[in-house]
């Protein structure tokens, strides 16, 4: 049995939009009917679908998602490198929450800064300077 765009992304639970972007990517490769042109996808389609999603979800990039695919492909994926990569995208992750930890705490400043002196700036050096002391309060608890 053969899929259209619309049949698969209704079966996956995706918009048609999403089916067509990651066959553009390459990670789905539908057969063209000789007749339409149309895309034909197969039952397949719809594991590695629902797949790319669940691995989305998980922090994978479509990057990391392309080589785990041609790796299941090619019957040559191992669980050393699948756990190899999923920690490294956990290690990315970690750092990227600890750099908006910082980004959060620096705008929880700004904010209580303009409630005790509300920027009055002007100029570029004005509210240069007013940046300087709200990054530096200290909010009341």
């Amino acid at each position: 049995m053969t899929l259209t765009v619309v049949r698969l992304a209704e079966r996956a639970g995706v918009a048609p939009h999403v089916v067509r972007y990651y066959t553009r990517r390459g990670l789905l490769s539908p057969e063209r009917d000789p007749g339409n042109g149309y895309r034909r996808y197969a039952e397949k389609d719809i594991a590695r679908l629902r797949f790319i999603r669940l691995a989305r979800r998980a922090g994978c990039s479509l990057d990391d998602i392309a080589l785990i695919l041609e790796g299941l492909d090619r019957r040559t994926l191992s669980e050393e490198w699948l756990r190899s990569r999923w920690q490294q995208r956990l290690d990315e992750t970690r750092s990227k929450l600890m750099a908006l930890n910082e980004v959060a705490g620096a705008l929880v400043r700004v904010l209580a800064h303009c409630e005790s002196d509300p920027p009055r700036a002007s100029d570029v050096q004005a509210l240069s300077s007013w940046m300087q002391r709200a990054l530096q309060y200290t909010p009341r608890t």
